[in-house]
């Protein structure tokens, strides 16, 4: 079974965006480290997810907090020391979605959870737990977002299946502790297939645009990643691309799509597909 589909759509790395249509693009970053990833390239701003995604031109706020789960962002939390806005108060409350009020964004990218597992990665038996958790938190940050803006158009960004090259942090030790009969990347993907289930079902419903990082990123190609779980400069790109192809691209007045890339591919090759909850999952890669 192939990975990519074969209905390919135009991409914006052969038809780069006007720079007079994005920059009146506000787009909030909420998340973890998936968007916050400065510190891990260098403390580059250039090179960091929200760095390159203003370089196409857009008005970019990042109110992703390297480390935040879902109830941090739900509910608000410290925010992360090496942070360079934290530098005189490293641990300051963070409050993603009230800092959402009032700013007038078109459209924001959510894309968290990868923190509750690896709060937990020392507790397997607990994944189901955690999983009944994101499911909950993820539908109430949704329904937050409306409440607070109901013009506001929501990107969904699956997590993407992590460096199975160098398990720096054991993720996937533990999903072999989980099912020691199987693959441990099979086990991830079945994993994010029943946690993304109900979200997948609510997308769907509210007809919200999904990226599928999860189907992007080649996992066994460790150039995309930084200690395993952060994206690179070069699977920071791969984001933006497919953050950028999006929000030019969506019909956010039509159903829900979701959205999937190569990362093989120069182009990306990015593929768009009416979305199907109970049919998504993540397709192994052997190379």
């Amino acid at each position: 079974m192939s990975r990519y589909n074969t209905h390919i759509t135009p991409t914006l790395h052969d038809n780069p965006p006007s720079l007079g249509t994005s920059t009146t693009t506000k787009v909030a970053l909420i998340g973890d480290s998936t968007f916050d990833n400065e510190f891990w390239v260098g403390t580059n701003h250039k090179q960091s997810v929200p760095g390159q995604l203003e370089a196409l031109g857009y008005n970019v706020t990042n109110l992703a907090i390297d480390g935040f789960t879902t109830d941090r962002v739900l509910n608000g939390g410290p925010g992360c020391a090496h942070r360079a806005d934290n530098a005189n108060n490293p641990y300051a409350q963070k409050s993603p979605l009230s800092d959402l009020k009032g700013k007038k964004f078109t459209h924001v990218v959510l894309s968290v959870g990868g923190n509750d597992i690896r709060e937990k990665l020392h507790s397997p038996n607990e994944f189901a737990k955690i999983g009944v958790k994101i499911q909950r938190n993820y539908l109430e940050i949704l329904d937050q977002i409306k409440r607070i803006d109901q013009n506001i158009r929501p990107i969904i960004m699956l997590q993407y299946c992590l460096d199975i090259t160098n398990d720096h942090y054991g993720v996937y030790k533990a999903m072999q502790q989980l099912n020691p009969h199987a693959k441990p990347d099979l086990v991830l993907h079945d994993f994010m297939k029943e946690v993304y289930k109900p979200i997948l079902l609510e997308a769907q419903k509210r007809k919200i645009p999904v990226i599928d990082m999860a189907n992007t990123f080649n996992y066994r190609d460790t150039s995309l990643y930084i200690s395993q779980i952060e994206p690179s400069k070069k699977g920071g790109n791969v984001i933006v691309r497919m953050i950028d192809h999006v929000i030019l691209r969506h019909n956010f007045n039509g159903d829900s799509m979701c959205y999937q890339g190569n990362s093989n591919a120069p182009s990306l090759n990015i593929t768009s597909k009416c979305l199907d909850p109970l049919a998504w999952q993540v397709i192994p890669v052997s190379k």
